[in-house]
Formats: C-alpha cells, structure tokens, sequence
C-alpha cells in the first residue's frame, strides 16, 4: 500500500501539534511520559470537543434527512415512481445516535461496567509506566475510540445516502463497535479478564 502524500502531510501536522499541546516545546530532557501526562490534561477539554462535533453533525444530519424526507413526499405525491425512503430512514438514525451519544455512552458503561465515566482509570502502574502515564496512554486509545465511533454513523449515513462502497455497512459497524471497545478499554479489559479466569 502506498502512503498518500497528503494524508502523510495530515499525520505530521497533527503530531506536531499533539507535541506542542503537550508542552514538548520547552527546553530541557523531558522523556515520553513526562510528555504523554502533559498531553493527559487535555483529555478531557478534546472530550467536550469531540462530543460538541457529534451533536453538530447530528443535528446537521437530521436537518438533511428531514429535507430528503420532504423530497420523497414530494416524488411520491407527484409522481408515481418508486422512490426510496431508505436515505432519510439512514441519515434521522444516524443523527440521532449521534446526538444521544453522551447519554448512551453513560447509560451503557453504567449497565455493563458500572462506572458512569468511561475517563475514569483507578488502576496502578504497568511495567515502568507509572499510573498517570498509563492514564494518559489509555486516554489516547479512547480518544481514538470516539473518533472511530463518530466516523462509523457518518458512514451509515453515507451508505444510506448511496455514496458508500460495497461492503459499507460493514465497514461502518467495525467503527462502531470498536469505537465502543475502545471507549471502555479499561472495563472491557476486566470482564475479558473475569469471564475467562485470567484475572
């Protein structure tokens, strides 16, 4: 597989701006987990903001599927071809998993794992990773766990819309359900551990 020239443009500038936030600008030798706990106390701040990204895209989504669902009426009073609602059915369940995430994310980790918070980490340290560095590096996996899971209901919503690729569907329930895992690596890691008896 060949590397695409802007995408590799893409992952340089948002590394470097990952070293700047995480404060890899100063002189002096700061080692990987002095930078990964600099880059931990943002977490939460690209939380809010990843968050806010899925309710605006939600709701533009809902905005679209309501425009498609008047067109539909339109076609269907108008004429008598056989016109399709499977796009404004896709683009309303999309949007609305996108602006129920917070709550679901919640109502989920409280059913399954029994925390409220999935940024929540009371574990110790692993190897020579002290317990903040561990915190910070579970902190990036959940961060990418949401953006994968935000990109999977964009996806059905593109598939529904008829712009996807064959196997799209798929592609967009293997962002979904990893972006879920990735969330909650951390309970997952310990109901993996308890229901197999490695714990």
């Amino acid at each position: 597989m060949s590397i695409n020239r802007k995408n590799l443009l893409k992952a340089l500038v948002l590394g470097s701006i990952c070293l700047l936030l995480a404060g890899c600008t100063e002189a002096g030798g700061q080692n990987f987990q002095s930078m990964l706990v600099n880059l931990s106390r943002s977490y939460p701040d690209l939380w809010r903001l990843l968050t806010a990204t899925a309710y605006i895209l939600g709701f533009a989504m809902a905005l679209r599927a309501l425009f498609y669902l008047k067109v539909y009426g339109v076609m269907r009073t108008m004429t008598s071809s056989q016109s399709s609602i499977k796009t404004p059915v896709a683009l309303l369940f999309a949007s609305t998993m996108l602006i129920a995430s917070p709550t679901a994310f919640n109502v989920v980790n409280m059913t399954f794992f029994g925390t409220a918070s999935p940024l929540s980490y009371t574990g110790g340290a692993v190897g020579s990773f002290s317990q903040s560095s561990m915190i910070a590096v579970i902190g990036v996996v959940q961060i990418i766990g949401l953006i994968a899971f935000i990109k999977g209901w964009l996806l059905v919503a593109r598939a529904g819309e008829g712009q996807g690729q064959p196997g799209a569907i798929g592609k967009a329930l293997t962002h979904i359900v990893g972006g879920a895992f990735a969330i909650n690596i951390v309970q997952l890691k310990d109901v993996v551990w308890n229901t197999f008896g490695f714990g």
